[in-house]
């Protein structure tokens, strides 16, 4: 649970690059300033493929951020 940290962008990218990362099934993330370049970073790792549950509320996440998610063959 990562919630209410004001992790953005940065911290995102920093989490989906880190090795530990695949090892994730659940993700909870809500109200950080994750937006959309956050959520296409999420949505563009490979490591993100053994999450099952992943908490996305009042993240600033818009509309290219939720096409992201949503085509994301590793979500």
């Amino acid at each position: 649970e990562l919630n209410s940290n004001k992790i953005g962008e940065a911290g995102i990218r920093a989490l989906v690059e880190s090795e530990c990362f695949g090892s994730l099934n659940e993700l909870v993330l809500w109200d950080n300033p994750i937006g959309d370049a956050g959520a296409q970073a999420l949505a563009a790792s490979p490591r993100a493929s053994n999450l099952r549950e992943l908490d996305l509320f009042q993240c600033g996440i818009g509309a290219a951020g939720i096409q992201a998610l949503g085509e994301s063959s590793h979500l």
